[in-house]
């Protein structure tokens, strides 16, 4: 018993329970010390009571909102009297200090208990639903409706520590439309924002947009169009906007526009009834409208190649209700089936109005694109592409068909370099061809040439050239070549070139773009050498400046040049041998002469003028030989005055005439 005035305890130790007698006491004890007396009356006149004290509760570790889950608990009475049966029951606490005012989860009731007598109880408890995510307590509370005078009413509950995890809760807070007045197949807007309302994130799950005759929106309802309301937190919105459309037959007067969260029943949450949300709208009776819609198209090809050209057809149908009017359609390239205005227009063209049933068709050659990819493609007609008309369907204005479409590469020059030339001599040249298309090239030839202008051609003297090999679209070649230049070209400024596929073996996006000139400055022969050269030219008789070769059937024709120096206005004369060198009187050189200066062999006599240089030629007929043969030509100079022998080349050009 305490003892306010000391605020001290005073405990009665007796063998004669509260007898007043003096032998109930141990001896020594003042009977009359008056703490004492007023302790010992306050032990000896107080009502028994019973004390109602839980001592354990149990359940899993983790607790699942709506799960069935078995709890466990043991109430004892610690009281001096018996308790009467009442009523307990199991909480859910956000702190260790298990009260009334926690969330109840299940009531029981505990059995009449003697002094010192327990009670077990274990029954199967539904979580609730909206029961939160984190840290939580699970709790006993005897009594909990204070129906039992205690000795102590502060013993009563017991909490033990778990994790909850609860559940999410999707419900709709916005719904808007872009219109209050729909008509049928009319297109409008809906933006609707869903929140996470619950205790748990929400997993990505399906919603929907309907159409209602009432403002209870359910599955059942016409489906306007589907989303996903992707993953949610706790608290955490999604606002989404979707194009729909109406259907063609719809109530009249006030309907309902709704967003349905879950519309899958996919996610387990708190509530199912409130996934909801419902804005009234005027549904009007059909307007007569034309439909636009393409009943035929086809391509001359369903092989579409890169900057090529494809020949369309189709027929377009007003399928509607009334006339419609003149429309502005176009043809369209695309990734997919589904032909939009947002793909890539090939073509647009023009139909004129259309009265109710009536069709026109149209024909045009459209390009396909320089940067079209391999692979599946789709050509498509849609009508009414800029969306001018007002239509019953605006989703029956495209028709597509599939096809191939095919890349191109595009061989370019990047990069080109050369040493000093000599005429004569030898340049080093270092040119780099590159793949700029959207496909593989196969390997080609980069001829190197040698021009008098910027404008780099086949015509233009041909020194040489690589193979690049294969080259994958954005791929590279960088190549070093030598090249001898020939002697016939003068000192001045000149332009070094490199052709990529000079030979046109490649079919590329751009054929405008595959060369590359470099001004350099070249510095002619002087010395006293006596030189005979082909013209080289890619593509001819002539494949380099001392060779040359073609079919006597076809027949074939070279330039040449003779340079030497120090021999100006000195006569030339050209000659046939069957012999390189030295040269050697036969019968082709009989053959020559007897020809000299005709247009077979023209200008093969002649006197070389102020530069040292004469241009003889070589004109072939078409002819047939018994066999194939290598004829050499040779240069005699005679002096000015043609009196006197000066003297032979010192070189001799070969030509293959085959049979």
């Amino acid at each position: 018993v305490m003892i306010s005035s000391t605020g001290r305890a005073v405990a009665v130790h007796t063998h004669g329970g509260c007898s007043t007698s003096s032998t109930s006491y141990n001896r020594g004890t003042r009977q009359d010390y008056l703490p004492f007396v007023t302790g010992r009356a306050r032990i000896c006149t107080r009502r028994p009571l019973p004390d109602l004290k839980p001592v354990f509760v149990s359940g899993p570790t983790t607790l699942v909102a709506g799960s069935s889950t078995t709890i466990s608990s043991r109430i004892y009475n610690y009281g001096t009297a018996s308790s009467p049966s009442t009523t307990s029951g199991y909480f859910i606490s956000t702190n260790s200090i298990i009260s009334t005012s926690d969330q109840l989860i299940a009531s029981f009731t505990t059995n009449a208990l003697g002094v010192g007598n327990s009670h077990f109880h274990s029954a199967s408890v539904q979580m609730p639903r909206n029961l939160p995510s984190g840290t939580c307590y699970l709790g006993v509370y005897a009594d909990r409706l204070r129906r039992v005078a205690e000795e102590s009413e502060v013993n009563n509950g017991l909490g033990t520590r778990r994790t909850c995890r609860g559940l999410p809760d999707l419900s709709p807070t916005a719904l808007t439309s872009s219109t209050t007045s729909i008509s049928p197949s009319q297109v409008f807007t809906m933006r609707s924002t869903i929140k996470n309302i619950g205790k748990a994130n929400s997993p990505s799950n399906i919603s929907g947009h309907y159409l209602s005759t009432n403002s209870v929106i359910s599955t059942g309802d016409t489906l306007l169009g589907s989303f996903t309301t992707n993953a949610l937190v706790v608290n955490v919105s999604l606002t989404v906007s979707q194009a729909v459309r109406a259907p063609s037959r719809l109530p009249t007067g006030f309907c309902y526009l709704g967003v349905y969260a879950d519309r899958l029943f996919r996610v387990n949450e708190i509530s199912e009834r409130n996934n909801t949300k419902a804005i009234r709208v005027t549904c009007r009776p059909p307007t007569r409208k034309p439909d636009l819609t393409p009943i035929a198209f086809s391509a001359s090809t369903t092989t579409w190649v890169a900057n090529g050209l494809v020949t369309l057809r189709s027929t377009t149908k007003n399928v509607g209700q009334a006339t419609a009017p003149a429309s502005n359609n176009g043809y369209y390239l695309s990734t997919n089936s589904v032909i939009t205005n947002s793909d890539t227009l090939l073509r647009a063209f023009a139909l004129p109005s259309l009265a109710i049933g009536a069709s026109s068709s149209n024909l045009s050659t459209v390009r396909i694109p320089s940067n079209v990819r391999t692979g599946i493609c789709y050509l498509g007609v849609l009508n009414d592409r800029t969306n001018s008309i007002s239509e019953a369907n605006e989703l029956n204005n495209a028709r597509a068909i599939r096809g191939n479409c095919l890349g191109r590469p595009d061989l370019t020059i990047t990069a080109l370099s050369a040493s000093s030339l000599l005429a004569g001599g030898t340049v080093s040249v270092r040119s780099t061809t590159k793949n700029a298309g959207n496909a593989t090239a196969s390997s080609t030839l980069t001829g190197i040439l040698l021009s008098t202008n910027s404008l780099i051609t086949t015509l233009d003297d041909y020194l040489g050239g690589y193979t690049t090999g294969s080259l994958v679209a954005g791929a590279s070649r960088t190549v070093v070549t030598r090249h001898r230049v020939p002697y016939c070209f003068r000192t001045g400024r000149y332009y070094l070139g490199a052709y990529a596929d000079i030979g046109r073996a490649v079919p590329e996006l751009n054929e405008a773009n595959n060369t590359r000139a470099l001004a350099v400055a070249l510095t002619g022969y002087s010395g006293s050498g006596r030189y005979i050269e082909f013209v080289p030219r890619f593509g001819t008789m002539t494949k380099s400046t001392i060779f040359a070769s073609y079919s006597a059937r076809q027949g074939g024709r070279a330039r040449m040049c003779i340079t030497a120096p120090r021999l100006r206005g000195y006569w030339y004369y050209c000659l046939w041998s069957g012999r390189s060198f030295p040269f050697q009187f036969d019968s082709l050189t009989s053959f020559s002469i007897s020809l000299v200066n005709t247009p077979i062999f023209a200008n093969w006599l002649g006197r070389l003028n102020a530069n040292g240089q004469g241009f003889p030629s070589y004109n072939a007929p078409r002819a047939s030989i018994p066999r194939s043969f290598n004829a050499y030509t040779h240069v005699v100079f005679f002096t000015p005055s043609f009196s006197a022998l000066a003297g032979f080349s010192n070189n001799s050009i070969r030509t293959l005439i085959l049979r």
